[in-house]
């Protein structure tokens, strides 16, 4: 029997050195070359240059250290895609400390403050006021409800010492400005940094409630960095990038390193999740690739989908697809709107993990449905049974990783697998798949049920927790279904009304509209959470322990949803 276990035969090549550093270097190399192009809503273009993002990151670092700012500190970070969010990033890794990546997604804030118990000493706290300045009053809730604990001005290891905005506000109480800190003339000196000091703390998903707080050295990060641009080969000065995906995802971190990356611009869509539509997202998303002179793109299937069925007329060296299971149609891009795609697999915990590459060659003789990828310089990858055994070649079970990039768990959670990720280096991926006769991995998604949509995961919990909230609900599960235009897959919610209460499935939404907070920001996925079908049963068929039955109410739910609309994932 041929065991399940793949590995890369190369090992990484990463310079061994801190993120600040490198970003010093390529800034004192070229001094006006835009590092980033950022475009908003309105198609207007903000350019960021290396050297001005290096001496404003320095300016407001010194300005941290100025107010106490030490080394091994946790600072909260939220924001969108802007300038202030790089020049907040780079200045709290330049004064020692380490950004905590995190978004508003309840209006209450008590999931940040839950975030920022577990993880505990976060220091400050730097936001991004956001659409109409919604996230003030978040942030209010979170340093009163912070505060009532005892843990805001006081000696407790969780505490806020200083709230910090992107840019001025209407609120009194967050008048301290990023920009501000630019004029603060202190001769203080910046810490010593080192490759393993803490750089960085990422956000899974939230699989178990709270998302898990994953931490990386500066190291770590340039690893993720060689595994994302090696795929690209983006090698060059001339090399422009778009991507759209947040700073705080692993997927779309500001990855600078000069001797992998070659000094190219990165294009940032700073808006991209406010449009009011895929198509109209598409069009914007067109006409900056086609006025940037863009070479690589970081794209979603929908939008190649879109830009293939519409004929849009552009043309890049390379499209890359992350972050979702790719399937065999989005190959039709090739030899059209690309000479090559890339898919990529990633985690958290690890970066970049596994791509594959297809040209016209490729695309030819490809015959499965889903895009199979291989593991990366520095990664070992094998699918195992429920306890832990390979499974032979093309059995399907679940997938483990492991890489020379560790990972030795997590600030805010106890993994049940962390004692074999201590003794071994292996980590349960919780994704499902099987490796192929030709020395590859297909990747099939989520071994349990999960909402996914523009790149952004939600867990069935998540909605059902919201569903159980509303007054005429007395109980609900929710089921994951896939939109066949799309192919993300959205919440469909069963409900169980109260005797004498229903409701409508206008009004269910709005109810979600209005209970998380993000939507405003993010419409398109909004429908991450928002159920785009709702199911009314009288009682949930149950389990032999009582439990409701999710298998007779999946059957239920692919009876009644429209066929030309949804499917129900097996």
């Amino acid at each position: 029997m041929e065991a399940s276990y793949l590995a890369s035969s190369t090992a990484p090549a990463v310079p061994y050195t801190t993120y600040p550093e490198l970003l010093r270097k390529w800034a004192s190399k070229t001094t006006n070359k835009a590092a980033f192009i950022f475009v908003d809503k309105d198609l207007k273009r903000t350019v960021l240059s290396y050297s001005d993002l290096y001496e404003n990151s320095t300016k407001f670092a010194k300005g941290l250290v100025h107010y106490g700012v030490k080394q091994g500190d946790i600072i909260g970070l939220s924001g969108r895609n802007v300038p202030e969010w790089l020049i907040a990033n780079f200045g709290i890794q330049m004064a020692g400390g380490c950004p905590l990546y995190f978004s508003f997604h309840k209006k209450d804030g008590n999931d940040i403050v839950t975030l920022f118990q577990g993880v505990g000493k976060v220091k400050l706290l730097i936001f991004d006021p956001g659409v109409e300045e919604q996230n003030c009053a978040i942030v209010s809730r979170i340093v009163e409800k912070m505060s009532a604990d005892g843990e805001l001005n006081s000696s407790s290891s969780n505490k806020l010492e200083r709230i910090i905005s992107f840019y001025k506000n209407a609120h009194p109480s967050f008048n301290q400005s990023i920009s501000d800190f630019y004029a603060i003339d202190v001769d203080v000196e910046l810490p010593r940094l080192d490759p393993e000091d803490l750089a960085a703390i990422f956000l899974t998903s939230g699989s178990m409630g709270i998302p898990k707080a994953v931490p990386h050295s500066h190291h770590a990060i340039l690893t993720i960095c060689h595994h994302f641009h090696k795929s690209l080969s983006l090698q060059s000065e001339d090399g422009i990038l778009y991507n759209d995906r947040k700073f705080s995802w692993g997927a779309g971190y500001p990855l600078l390193d000069p001797e992998i990356f070659g000094g190219g611009t990165r294009v940032v869509a700073t808006d991209a999740l406010t449009s009011s539509s895929l198509f109209a997202l598409t069009e914007v998303v067109a006409e900056i690739i086609k006025r940037e002179k863009v070479t690589h793109a970081v794209l979603i299937q929908p939008v190649i989908d879109i830009l293939m069925k519409e004929k849009i007329a552009i043309k890049l060296k390379k499209i890359i697809i992350l972050g979702t299971v790719g399937f065999r149609s989005v190959l039709d891009c090739v030899g059209k709107i690309c000479d090559e795609l890339v898919n990529m697999y990633g985690m958290t915990e690890f970066g970049a993990i596994a791509a594959g590459s297809y040209r016209v060659d490729d695309v030819k003789t490809y015959k499965h449905k889903v895009l199979s990828v291989k593991p990366l310089p520095g990664v070992e990858l094998k699918v195992t049974d429920d306890n832990g055994h390979m499974v032979p070649v093309g059995d399907r079970g679940l997938i483990q990783v492991r890489s020379q990039k560790r990972f030795t768990g997590y600030l805010n959670h106890k993994n049940k697998w962390i004692d074999q990720l201590v003794r071994t280096g292996w980590l349960n991926s919780l994704d499902g798949g099987y490796i192929t006769t030709d020395g590859s991995i297909i990747i099939e998604g989520r071994i349990n049920g999960v909402m996914e949509v523009y790149g952004s995961k939600a867990y069935p919990f998540q909605v059902e927790n919201a569903l159980k909230g509303m007054k005429a609900i007395s109980n609900a599960v929710v089921i994951p279904i896939r939109e066949k235009e799309t192919k993300f897959c959205v919440p469909c919610a069963a409900v169980v009304y109260h005797p004498g209460s229903e409701d409508t499935t206008q009004n269910i939404q709005e109810y979600f509209r209005e209970e998380f907070a993000f939507t405003k920001e993010n419409p398109i996925i909004a429908s991450l959470y928002v159920p785009q079908v709702v199911v009314k049963f009288k009682t949930f068929p149950q389990t032999s322990s009582g439990k409701p039955d999710r298998h007779g109410i999946a059957a239920e739910i692919k009876r009644q949803i429209d066929p030309k609309k949804y499917e129900c994932i097996e």
